[in-house]
């Protein structure tokens, strides 16, 4: 049956929250605080000067991390005052997240659509449409057929796959992303999973992407409170991070590794001449391990070159990722986790096939003719003892204009 929708996708402001209520509320009340002119003129000025700061944003003319001290900055200079940009907009932010106002029919049109079983989705200002639809066509959860679509908590928690991602979205942002399967949804439906994501401007990053992964503010889990929340839930606030490698360091990389050199170096060559052939490399393995081998090649790489490598390290339906949709998407992964059991995906038939490569550690099944390269020797060598070696050749590349990530890593 074609035509039926399951999901809709929803933006929070001025279509649910009445988000220039809101700003005007917020903002007047950051003025009057500090002693600033709080009338209807000042708040248009600070909407005026707000929105010049958005639109240089999606010019690119600044980066998003300039927009919010920056536009307190302008509205000083124009109402001749001293002060601290960053404390205004951090106390902006704030009270502006206590703002719950919504549009006149907000309630009855959630009512509405949770008694039809639509599962609604909400996101934040500043996130747009496009980046929303790339994450979820990323992150979509398919239960593995091998194990029970109706779980228990415990048996999601020790089984079900870690999809555990990183990638570039088509404005040019990153975003790290976990996908958890759930089991069932506020109606008694099983399939349910959620999606948690974390988008940030690429040079503003602080760390290797992988090293986000188990870290606890990303979610993994909903809270009975959460699941039973009125409707609009609000949008989640935005997060200052200051912690992570806790669960994915060098320490941790040099002890999974320490007797998996040669298998790292054939792995790294293998991605490596997939993105020469321009085809897809499949990996199999534990969904821990799966997650270790994805941070193992960011560790590998060059820190310029490692916000460009992206994984997935599990997708129930790889095929969605050769479609056209997903090329426009920019879905381009270097490494993807692909169960056996999740799309009928037989990796002895697969490994003798040209449309892919592939490497199955717990079947025993690979692409032939792939020859560990010198640069992936070189590296795994390193990374299985102190990373020495991979440090300085990274900082060697990161000096020059090299920004690929193929076999010519080993020219470089």
């Amino acid at each position: 049956m074609n035509g039926i929708y399951t999901s809709l996708l929803l933006d929070l402001d001025d279509t649910l929250l009445d988000f220039k209520m809101a700003e005007a509320h917020a903002i007047r009340n950051v003025l009057s605080a500090n002693g600033f002119p709080c009338d209807d003129g000042a708040v248009k000025t600070y909407s005026a000067v707000n929105k010049s700061y958005w639109e240089r944003f999606e010019r690119g003319e600044i980066p998003k991390s300039a927009i919010f001290a920056g536009r307190f900055e302008t509205l000083l200079k124009i109402f001749g005052r001293t002060g601290d940009p960053e404390a205004l907009s951090k106390e902006y932010a704030a009270g502006l997240s206590e703002g719950d106002y919504t549009v006149e029919g907000a309630f009855e049109i959630l009512d509405y659509l949770k008694e039809k079983g639509y599962m609604i989705y909400s996101r934040s200002e500043g996130i747009t449409e496009s980046e929303c639809s790339v994450i979820k066509d990323a992150m979509q959860y398919f239960t593995p057929k091998e194990l029970t679509l109706t779980p228990t908590p415990q048996e999601i928690a020790d089984i079900f796959p870690y999809a555990f991602s990183y990638f570039v979205l088509p404005t040019g942002r990153g975003c790290v992303a976990q996908s958890t399967y759930l089991g069932k949804d506020y109606s008694g439906r099983y399939g349910n999973y959620i999606i948690h994501a974390l988008i940030f401007d690429i040079n503003d990053l602080p760390c290797r992407p992988a090293e986000f992964f188990a870290e606890p503010y990303i979610k993994t889990a909903m809270t009975q409170e959460e699941l039973d929340a009125p409707s609009p839930v609000p949008p989640l606030p935005p997060l200052h991070i200051s912690e992570y490698a806790s669960v994915i360091n060098d320490e941790q990389l040099n002890e999974f590794l320490f007797d998996k050199e040669d298998e790292f170096a054939q792995l790294i060559s293998m991605i490596l001449a997939a993105q020469d052939a321009g085809i897809p490399f499949y990996l199999n393995d534990s969904r821990e391990n799966l997650v270790l081998w994805s941070a193992a090649v960011q560790r590998i790489l060059p820190s310029r070159l490692a916000k460009k490598f992206m994984f997935n390290t599990y997708i129930g339906d790889h095929e969605s990722m050769r479609s056209p949709r997903a090329r426009e998407e920019g879905l381009n992964f270097h490494l993807i986790g692909v169960r056996p059991d999740a799309n009928y995906f037989n990796y002895a038939t697969e490994s003798k096939s040209n449309r892919q490569i592939v490497m199955d550690f717990i079947g025993g099944h690979m692409t032939q003719g792939v020859t560990p390269n010198s640069y992936a020797q070189a590296m795994a060598a390193s990374i299985a003892f102190d990373c020495e070696e991979v440090d300085s050749f990274g900082e060697f590349v990161d000096a020059t204009s090299f920004n690929e990530i193929n076999c010519h890593l080993q020219d470089a």
